[in-house]
């Protein structure tokens, strides 16, 4: 599995795709009961050999098409119904989008309109349950939001580039070195320092409130960034999810929808109960009565 990546000559797209398969659903569905020690040697082994392999893998062509090539594969799996393998693809997933932020040579430049679906799904398991499961999700979103304010950030400076060379400047004089390293630090309204504003810290608060929030945060975050494809993935995702039979999930559907058509406040509160109230009423309208909430209405994905 770890020569996938090294093969010469390379391989034909359909092989790869189909080796790419193999491996994951590997690793993904290797079972834990009755687990002889040599079982146990490969649960600790594989999933680093497999995280090794997508990083290589991407290596080979660091781009946002090989980027969404790959967490399309490994996403597949954030839906299964076994909470293991949902487990090891947001992690898998996580760990990829972490690669390629250290990646210098990525070209992010591409517009990538399913940004918004990768968000979406990671975004599904912000408050699950499970706190190895929150903590990769709310680290891959984190990922997914650095990526989107370099990519804002290089058509920023694109724009004024081409303005200054209208202008009868060079683009070497209109963009510097320093500054091509920290273009999405430094025009007004795309700051990095607003990544710190993308999860709501507060301690005190009950954790599922605390999961709430931050759910509702991402949709609130992103939308101010998310170009008109990545905002209608988005939306076609969550929109999905509401239908989810794991419960959590569904109401995390509810909530990103509702934050990114800027309608949070109708579901939010300071109680973790009211806010649970909230969202179990609007589900049960649309879930069993099979009627459209007013702040859904008009909705057109």
């Amino acid at each position: 599995m770890g020569k996938l990546s090294t093969m010469t000559p390379a391989l034909e797209p359909a092989l790869e795709t189909h080796l790419l398969r193999a491996a994951l659903h590997a690793v993904f569905t290797l079972g834990t009961e009755k687990d002889t020690t040599q079982v146990q040697d490969l649960h600790s082994v594989l999933p680093d050999v497999l995280d090794a392999m997508l990083g290589n893998l991407l290596a080979e062509s660091p781009d946002t098409n090989r980027l969404h090539y790959t967490l399309e594969h490994i996403n597949y799996w954030i839906l299964s119904r076994v909470s293991r393998e949902r487990a090891r693809a947001i992690r898998s997933s996580t760990t990829l989008l972490r690669s390629t932020i250290t990646l210098p040579e990525f070209d992010n430049s591409a517009k990538f309109p399913r940004m918004g679906h990768q968000v979406a799904q990671l975004a599904l398991f912000i408050g699950y349950p499970a706190k190895d499961i929150t903590w990769q999700a709310r680290e891959g979103v984190y990922r997914l939001y650095q990526l989107l304010l370099h990519q804002r950030g290089q058509a920023h400076s694109e724009d004024s580039a081409n303005s200054a060379a209208s202008n009868g400047i060079g683009r070497t004089q209109a963009l510097q070195p320093e500054q091509q390293m920290c273009v999405c630090l430094s025009f007004p309204g795309l700051t990095v320092h607003e990544a710190k504003d993308l999860w709501v810290w507060d301690w005190h608060q009950d954790c599922r409130l605390l999961g709430y929030k931050n759910t509702a945060r991402v949709g609130e975050v992103f939308g101010k960034f998310f170009s008109e494809g990545q905002r209608r993935f988005f939306l076609r995702t969550a929109v999905l999810a509401i239908q989810d039979p794991l419960l959590c999930v569904s109401q995390a559907g509810l909530l990103l929808t509702y934050s990114l058509l800027g309608e949070a406040q109708q579901l939010m509160g300071d109680k973790q109960e009211g806010v649970t109230a909230n969202v179990m009423r609007q589900l049960r309208v649309i879930r069993h009565l099979r009627r459209v909430p007013e702040a859904l209405q008009g909705l057109c994905l």
